[in-house]
């Protein structure tokens, strides 16, 4: 994740009435608060790991998704692409309300939004699968464990499968002829540490862990010596400046005792000062905070340890009466989880327990997931939005989850707007026709359709539209609806949700693809489909929420097209409404021109209007300048009768700002006329034009702004010590100077400062090429497929100054390489976070850098294009000093990236060559 600011606008809210069913260096500037939806803010990347942010709201009810058959176990899950890939002992897939079940035997693909079995994903692997790992651009899915053979190839436990369809990758070939695999981390260029209990790779001696090329299976030349038991569990810090190796050591055919190693990724070297001589049980997974790891240990006995990264010391240390199988770091929680049945510590607690990443000693069991299932959860796994459990477990609520469930965040989590909303009005057609499918275009006519408000139904009372239902015993199996649905910049659009009343069943369309199909069997539908069963009681009114791929949606006009079928041809009721909800890609900053809610009523509020959990649902809203009185206001505001003007109104807008601590200033700039109060969270942190003393609804303003002080922005500097982790609310009062004031602005924008995010560090290791060849011009591109073949060091790289940590060849003396190339990739989850790029470099002679295959920096070299042949403008000044350059940050995208350096000679006879590079974003 990165570790700047992430800061969420709320402007709207999921309507109280819906029920959710399942379910570095100095400071450079001044960064706006950027308003993204921080729950997808890194994490679809893949690999990616939390650091302590807030805590996201989870429902205790998982949500309605495939599962497996009940049969076995998952043991292993990992989203990325849209799929959550699941690997196990199970031998197939159950969907949740028909009860059908596919053949699909240890490992499958899931939707990531929609919870659907991805069909089309289906390999024939003939023995389990206990780790699931990706590559870094999410292509292909690596499983290990006890498996020889996929798709009827030959495939000994560890094998790479195309993400798309599960085929064997072409080119991989992994021989492990003794014993399982049971652990895979992937580092950025795509090389796999695998662990487990075998003794030799490939025909060569490897003992419990090894390092293989991720395209060809290669065994790499590195070995962290691991003398004794199996390695059962890996974790790659994001940085990759460290690999923990968790092992378990068995005795008398039981494993009793375990280790925690922490080496260098690229040397295998341990890390210097760091022992966990606390360990002594199973590790059985690793998870990281800033400053600490957390270990889930296994028996006899479980524990729960947490240790300090900086040394490896114990900090906390819980025992379980049972195995504590599984943990992840989720914001401010580390949850864990196993198959103990009572006892956690100091609490009683089943299966499942949280604690709190910035205390140690406290258990928060606040959270728990329905849970059964007597060997309880093997994997957990957070995807940037959903939290995902695997084991051999199940969830009663709302359905029973058999193998794995996904739980989705509470409402309020993400600031939904309506593109269709609760009581919108459709087209509809309520005669019992059988339609076909040409209904569901967006240029079908409607001629002959009818048109009314949500709810739509009969039988129940609570219609705002009845429609039509046929003979009494002869009831009209289908009611269609339709409704269009402009949408602009759909590409700006980041998260859609359905939500549905339905009784009995339904099918939509979105486009005339089919989005949801809930309560209908599978299969062809038509007019004639009946429901599976029978919608009754308060299921009929409930609201069952949908998240769905916002790529359904286009620029421009769409069609919403849903079919309700009934269960029988005698049903008493059918009911429909639905809400369309999004979260966009929002402006970047809390600028002039944001949108604020408002109350311009004249009302006494009092103090609670200014707390962080007042409701203003029902204020209105719009963008500032927001008064009355002049002519550059974006929105008016009411000013009450003539000669007696409200003289108070009142302004709130909510954000969220996740990492606090990166937060080093926070500064206020405001316009006012003609008095202000502002709060942040509740506390007042500025008063302007204001007297002294208690503050209320008809206290006047101190004098009178005309201009141009009416429109002079005013700056403060605000205690980030006043925001916390989630949720802040700024909200402002603007105060007349009199009843006949014939005026009134306001306007605010809050500013940051906060420490850049390294995205390459300084000593890290690149791939380089320093063989005298000229690579021509695609090695700088992103898809550059010989990146896997370059040699592999760490900066500084180089020869003839001895302060190397890699030396690269020079060619014949006398006749140097006039170029040595290097290459570097990183991840960004959200590129629209950054506005520019600060590059650190020691170049020895001259250099030229380029960011996704364009040059973005050019330092001692001739200008023009530039070859291999090309030498530097001269000998480099200050060649072991850092030079310092900003660049623009428009080149990222999200996802994997790529940073490509040339390093020139000044000539034939030059003695030395120099490189290391930092990359930071603001």
């Amino acid at each position: 994740m990165w570790g700047g600011v992430v800061a969420l606008l709320r402007d709207e809210a999921i309507p109280a009435s819906a029920t959710i069913e399942g379910g570095g260096g100095n400071m450079k500037g001044i960064l706006r608060l950027s308003i993204v939806l921080a729950l997808l803010a890194s994490l679809l990347a893949v690999g990616a790991q939390p650091t302590t942010a807030a805590e996201p709201e989870f429902s205790e009810a998982a949500d309605v998704t495939w599962m497996t058959n009940g049969v076995g176990k998952v043991l292993s899950i990992v989203t990325g692409g849209n799929k959550a890939f699941i690997g196990g002992s199970f031998t197939g897939m159950r969907e949740t309300y028909t009860g059908s079940t596919v053949p699909q035997k240890y490992v499958a693909a899931i939707d990531q939004w929609t919870g659907d079995l991805v069909s089309g994903f289906d390999p024939d692997v003939n023995g389990e699968v206990r780790t699931v790992a990706l590559s870094p651009d999410g292509s292909t899915v690596y499983i290990g464990g006890t498996f020889t053979e996929v798709n009827g190839q030959t495939a000994t436990r560890l094998a790479a499968l195309n993400a798309t369809n599960g085929n064997l990758k072409a080119g991989f070939s992994v021989t492990i002829p003794n014993h399982n695999v049971e652990a895979i981390a992937v580092d950025s260029d795509g090389d796999l540490f695998v662990g487990g209990r075998f003794a030799s790779v490939n025909g060569q001696s490897q003992r419990a862990l090894a390092k293989v090329n991720g395209q060809t299976g290669a065994l790499i030349a590195w070995d962290a010596n691991i003398t004794t038991g199996r390695v059962v569990s890996l974790l790659l810090t994001n940085d990759e400046s460290r690999l923990y190796i968790g092992t378990s050591i068995d005795e008398m055919g039981e494993a009793t005792f375990g280790d925690l190693f922490a080496v260098d990724p690229e040397t295998a070297a341990p890390i210097a000062g760091f022992s966990a001589t606390s360990v002594g049980k199973p590790v059985l997974d690793i998870s990281v905070s800033d400053d600490r790891i957390y270990l889930a240990e296994g028996g006899p006995g479980g524990s729960a340890e947490i240790l300090r990264v900086s040394n490896g010391s114990r900090a906390k240390k819980y025992n379980a009466d049972g195995d504590v199988q599984t943990v992840e770091v989720i914001g401010d929680r580390a949850y864990f989880a196993g198959h103990w049945v009572q006892e956690f510590g100091p609490i009683e607690s089943f299966h499942f327990v949280a604690i709190d990443v910035n205390d140690d000693d406290n258990i928060d069991d606040s959270y728990w997931p329905r849970l059964s299932g007597i060997n309880g959860l093997h994997d957990m796994h957070f995807d940037g939005f959903h939290f995902w459990m695997g084991g051999q477990v199940t969830d009663g609520n709302p359905v029973s989850r058999l193998g794995f469930a996904r739980y989705s965040p509470t409402g309020g989590t993400a600031p939904l707007t309506p593109l269709i909303d609760s009581g919108a009005e459709w087209s509809y057609r309520d005669d019992g026709a059988n339609l076909g499918a040409g209904w569901r275009k967006l240029g079908f006519g409607e001629a002959g359709w009818q048109r009314g408000d949500a709810e739509l139904g009969y039988g129940d009372g609570d219609e705002a539209t009845v429609v039509d239902s046929g003979p009494g015993n002869d009831r009209h199996i289908t009611t269609y609806f339709r409704r269009v649905v402009t949408v602009y910049d759909h590409r700006d659009i980041t998260y859609l949700e359905i939500q549905l009343k339905r009784d009995d069943g339904v099918v939509v369309y979105v486009n005339e693809e089919e989005v949801i199909r809930d309560n209908m069997p599978s299969g062809a539908i038509n007019g004639s489909t009946f429901a599976v069963a029978e919608i009754t009681g308060s299921a009929e009114s409930e609201w069952t929420r949908w998240i769905l791929s916002p790529d359904i949606l286009g620029e421009g006009e769409n069609i919403v097209a849903v079919e309700i079928h009934q269960a029988s041809s005698t049903g008493p009721d059918i009911t429909f409404d639905l809400q369309m909800l999004v979260d966009t890609k929002p402006d970047r900053f809390i600028e002039s021109g944001a949108t604020w809610r408002y109350l311009d009523n004249g009302a006494a509020l009092g103090s609670s209007w200014r707390n962080r959990s007042f409701n203003d649902m029902s204020w209105k809203k719009g963008p500032s300048q927001l008064g009355y009185g002049e002519n550059d206001q974006a929105t008016k505001i009411k000013k009450g009768p003539k000669g007696d003007r409200h003289i108070t109104s009142y302004f709130r807008r909510v954000f969220a700002v996740y990492d606090i601590a990166a937060v080093s200033t926070l500064e206020l700039e405001l316009i006012r006329d003609d008095g202000a109060v502002v709060y942040l969270n509740g506390t007042e942190v500025v008063r302007s034009n204001m007297p002294s003393g208690a503050i209320d609804s008809e206290t006047r303003a101190s004098k009178l702004m005309k201009a141009p002080e009416e429109q002079r922005w005013l700056r403060y500097s605000l205690d980030p010590a006043l925001l916390v982790a989630g949720d802040n609310v700024l909200a402002v009062e603007i105060h007349q100077k009199g009843p006949r004031s014939g005026d009134h602005s306001f306007d605010a924008r809050l500013l940051l400062e906060a420490s850049p995010e390294v995205l390459v560090a300084a000593g890290v290791s690149w791939r380089y090429h320093d063989k005298g060849v000229d690579k021509g011009t695609n090695w700088r591109n992103r898809n550059y497929g010989g990146h896997p073949n370059w040699a592999k060091g760490k900066a500084e790289l180089g020869y003839g100054d001895g302060d190397e940590v890699t030396v690269v060849d020079s060619g014949p003396a006398g006749d140097h390489n006039p170029t040595t190339y290097f290459r570097r990739k990183f991840n960004v989850a959200d590129p629209d976070v950054f506005s520019v790029l600060d590059i650190r470099l020691i170049r020895d002679d001259g250099a030229v850098v380029y960011l996704n295959g364009a040059e973005v920096l050019r330092n001692n070299m001739p200008g023009g294009p530039i070859s291999y042949q090309d030498w530097a403008s001269g000998a480099a000044s200050g060649e072991d000093v850092w030079q310092n350059f900003t660049v623009s940050a428009g080149l990222l995208v999200a996802g994997s990236n790529v940073i490509a350096v040339e390093i020139h000679q000044a000539g034939p006879s030059s003695s030395d060559v120099s490189f290391n590079l930092e990359l930071k974003g603001r």
